[in-house]
């Protein structure tokens, strides 16, 4: 015969194993705060603090921040951040609201976060100096940055390392020294996120990672004074399905640019329309990667720039006024592109034990470049040539 466990009794155990968090409810007028307890923290009203130090400190590992809907203002200047955590603590959650007038000043933000292990989620933080620092190993997910600007380096979303960003937005960033959209540091994590309007009198990065992913994302526009890149890793850099465009710098810019690091793969972007005239850059700027089926379109300087050790595979580059591809680097290989409508289609730096095949080119004024090394002796007939010491393997390309 089955016997009935009253519910009182199961829910009274399953308390006993997960005791609920107590919930302590905000209102203004108990700003400035500092929470010393773990504990989950729930807005009723918008809070507003017009006064010079945070508007919350946290002082404690383990503590959610509801904001229900309402918005942390701060005094507009912004000398501070609207909440702060303290460094070397962790476990601090954010969301459900927003943040505004905080972070004008370097080391602060609207959110600052000096810990580890924390989490962001369905926040708007707009007009205010910075936008949120994370701290490490963070997550940050529906998370929309808007109008942020002042004198220094400003940055929409910066993490500290490990950090995850999905489904957000950073729209307008605007420095007087660096502007940056989205800075993910080491084995940063970027996906079906959009940053725009990023702008600076110095130099301007849409999406900046030591090493990591970025994936499903559109960057643009981004321009830079002195130097402007949309998605940018000093590492190794998986980036796949993005699209990238208007990336402009009188002096240089990159639409995506990988500059040291191994075994990096540039997979199925889209890029166009970077670059200005006159100035140095290039669409795709790869050194030791791999960058395949992408579509590279309209840019005003070279398509690729593919450095030492790069495969550049089966992309479609048209339409730059200087060079669909520039080899700078030895031991490469351009094979399967289709390079259409630009100056040149190839352009070599230095080529030693470089093999381009199987491409096909058209409509160039010059389908390859004599520069430096190079003599083009064997270029307009298939064959191979592997005697002569620096001179690059050409056979089975096509030019119409």
């Amino acid at each position: 015969m089955k016997r009935l466990i009253p519910y009182a009794v199961v829910l009274n155990a399953w308390l006993t194993c997960f005791p609920l968090l107590a919930q302590t409810y905000l209102t203004s007028d108990m700003l400035p705060l500092t929470i010393m307890e773990p504990g989950y923290y729930v807005a009723v009203e918008p809070l507003v603090y017009p006064g010079a130090g945070p508007g919350i400190l946290v002082t404690t590992n383990d503590v959610t921040l509801d904001l229900n809907g309402y918005t942390l203002s701060g005094p507009i200047v912004g000398a501070s951040s609207g909440i702060q955590q303290m460094f070397g603590l962790r476990g601090l959650m954010v969301k459900n609201g927003g943040l505004t007038g905080w972070g004008n000043l370097p080391g602060t933000a609207g959110i600052f976060a000096g810990g580890g292990n924390n989490r962001f989620e369905c926040l708007h933080i707009y007009d205010c100096g910075n936008g949120l620092w994370a701290g490490q190993n963070a997550r940050v997910d529906a998370v929309t940055i808007n109008t942020i600007s002042g004198s220094g380096d400003h940055y929409g979303i910066q993490g500290d390392g490990n950090l995850w960003v999905r489904d957000s937005l950073v729209r307008s960033v605007n420095a007087a020294g660096i502007a940056y959209g989205i800075v993910g540091g080491m084995h940063g994590v970027v996906e079906h996120s959009v940053v725009t309007d990023i702008t600076s009198d110095d130099a301007a990065l849409g999406i900046a990672v030591s090493s990591g992913h970025v994936e499903h994302s559109v960057v643009g526009p981004v321009y830079g004074e002195f130097y402007a890149a949309g998605i940018a890793a000093d590492d190794t850099l998986a980036t796949r399905y993005c699209t990238v465009s208007e990336v402009q710098s009188p002096v240089e810019s990159e639409g995506i640019t990988i500059s040291a690091g191994s075994s990096s793969t540039i997979l199925r972007n889209a890029i166009a329309e970077n670059g200005l005239a006159l100035a140095q850059g290039s669409g795709l700027h790869v050194a030791l990667g791999h960058a395949s089926e992408n579509a590279l379109y309209a840019g005003r300087n070279e398509g690729v720039k593919a450095g030492f050790k790069s495969r550049v595979e089966h992309n479609v580059i048209a339409l730059h006024p200087t060079a669909s591809v520039l080899l700078e680097g030895t031991d490469s290989r351009l094979e399967g592109n289709l390079m259409a409508r630009s100056l040149v289609a190839v352009t070599f730096g230095l080529f030693t034990n470089t093999v381009v095949i199987r491409n096909a080119w058209g409509e160039q004024t010059f389908p390859v470049a004599p520069v430096n090394n190079h003599v083009a002796d064997v270029l307009f007939l298939p064959g191979v040539d592997f005697d002569h010491p620096v001179r690059s393997y050409y056979f089975e390309n096509i030019s119409w």
